[in-house]
């Protein structure tokens, strides 16, 4: 066979609790059944691509979470496509412990895992070799990269879920090297573990990791989605040929946006600058919104209600309050000390001033002022 075409993912997470929404549990069971979606929607594309084989690289469910028939419902979808082959490794997040659904559950005739005691596959029809190991628990801190006995006549594929060209100290798990994952020879490396896509890792044209098909934090904004690849067997002693795209796959998408509400002296100018702000987003978003600069007054109920009504229109929105209270000038002003001092030459300054966009700068530094002069710093 000199063609090889298979579709790339990881890091689907099914039953995640999704507690960065709160006790809303209408909201996270949505949440968990577009994970399901997904699921099929990747299966639907590696069937009607006439791919051979779905590679999972990791995190597939929750350990903690999975329910059993969440576990049937993905078997059945595997069992739907018999003629290609599901290859998976496990995660840190679902690991292949004794009491793991990996080592319990009796998968479709189709499903791979690879693991410590069967470390790769050999695939005769296709002429691809598999190899990876895993996760046996969620704590893996040393490279888990199997013994390889490569086949130069094959297709060769290492699947790995972990951590690329990064330090993270004694901490990180599962840490490789683009290197010495490129010096095993593989024709295609299958990363998973961090949830926004990389391409060309280390660029060495053969190490990729998708991403996370569905993003699950308001740490993963952006596009989602999975690698349709080929590979092309044009040469027996030479790394095959590699063409790959990016398949969409996600649902709904995590926007983290800020808004300077300084001078704004009404809940009214407010909710028209934060509906400003996110006209353009889709209803079917997660949106956290960030309030930040000087205010008159305390930012109260109000504020929730203006979140509640964009609950309303949205999938989900919260409003961070990280304004600050701005300073009563003329009190200070009169003030014998150094703030007193600062306050009346600036205020000179200001009404000074003709340049109506100038005064307005003058003001914000009057108030960035009183707050270094107060904390000993800026946070800006």
């Amino acid at each position: 066979m000199n063609i090889l075409k298979f579709l790339h993912c990881a890091d689907i997470h099914l039953d995640m609790p999704f507690t960065s929404l709160g006790a809303d549990t209408k909201r996270s069971s949505v949440r968990r059944q577009d994970l399901k979606d997904v699921l099929a929607f990747i299966v639907d594309t590696a069937k009607n691509k006439k791919a051979h084989m779905i590679l999972i690289s990791g995190d597939l469910y929750e350990h903690k979470y999975i329910r059993r028939s969440t576990i049937n419902h993905v078997n059945e979808l595997f069992k739907s496509i018999p003629d290609i082959k599901i290859v998976m490794v496990p995660g840190n997040h679902d690991p292949y412990a004794s009491n793991s659904l990996y080592q319990n559950y009796s998968w479709a005739k189709n499903v791979f895992i690879l693991c410590p005691e069967k470390s790769f596959v050999y695939f005769e029809d296709i002429n691809t070799c598999v190899f990876g190991m895993g996760f046996e628990n969620s704590n893996r801190l040393e490279p888990s990269i199997p013994d390889i006995a490569l086949n130069k006549g094959c297709f060769n594929i290492l699947m790995l879920h972990g951590t690329v060209d990064m330090n993270f100290g004694k901490t990180v798990l599962n840490p490789v090297s683009s290197h010495s994952l490129a010096t095993t020879g593989m024709d295609y490396i299958a990363m998973g573990h961090f949830h926004n896509r990389a391409e060309n890792i280390g660029g060495y044209g053969n190490i990729f990791n998708p991403g996370s098909p569905e993003p699950l934090g308001f740490d993963e904004e952006g596009e989602h989605g999975v690698f349709l690849c080929t590979l092309y067997n044009e040469s027996y002693d030479k790394r095959k040929i590699l063409e790959y795209e990016f398949v969409r796959t996600f649902k709904k998408q995590y926007y983290n946006m800020e808004l300077d509400i300084t001078g704004l002296d009404t809940y009214e100018k407010i909710e028209e600058k934060i509906n400003e702000l996110i006209k353009n987003v889709s209803s079917n978003s997660l949106v956290s919104i960030r309030l930040k600069g000087l205010t008159e007054y305390e930012l109260g109920k109000e504020l929730k209600q203006i979140e509640d009504k964009l609950n309303e229109m949205f999938f989900f929105v919260k409003i961070i309050n990280d304004t600050r209270l701005s300073y009563n000038i003329d009190e200070i002003s009169c003030e014998p000390g150094l703030r007193g001092i600062f306050a009346r030459k600036m205020l000179k300054k200001i009404e000074d001033e003709k340049d109506e966009e100038i005064k307005s700068k003058l003001k914000r530094a009057l108030d960035f002022g009183l707050i270094a002069l107060e904390k000993g710093k800026i946070d800006i």
